[in-house]
């Protein structure tokens, strides 16, 4: 929760800090594959539930999540080697707001896939 003796400035530039790490189309995505699917995860997992991100793509991401500290890499030392991607707990910090846009969601979009929230109702 924020303090009451932090100004607006603040606050909006904290905000924008966060947008700038989390906000792209990927990166809250992953966060939720990796908490709310399986935990830890491996890379091929998470492109697979994922569809149609690249690797290149995925790779860069969870590459800035790691940089940031949000998710944890570990090589496994196994034979092959592998690799498996965990939240952390500033990344856990993360989960009530990515479950507050989701109820958001559910709440004033259409949740029912058949239909598509994109499209505008006003006629």
């Amino acid at each position: 929760m924020v303090q009451n003796n932090v100004s607006k400035e603040q606050v909006m530039k904290m905000v924008e800090q966060t947008v700038a790490i989390v906000g792209d189309k990927w990166s809250l995505l992953i966060i939720g594959e990796i908490a709310f699917v399986k935990s830890p995860s491996r890379f091929n997992e998470i492109m697979k539930e994922l569809k149609p991100i690249s690797s290149r793509t995925l790779a860069i991401k969870l590459a800035k999540l790691s940089a940031h500290g949000i998710i944890e890499k570990t090589i496994e030392p196994a034979s092959p080697p592998y690799t498996q991607y965990a939240l952390t707990e500033k990344g856990k910090d993360l989960l009530n707001a990515l479950k507050a846009m989701g109820e958001w969601s559910f709440k004033w979009l259409n949740p029912d896939p058949k239909q598509n929230c994109n499209k505008s109702t006003v006629k």
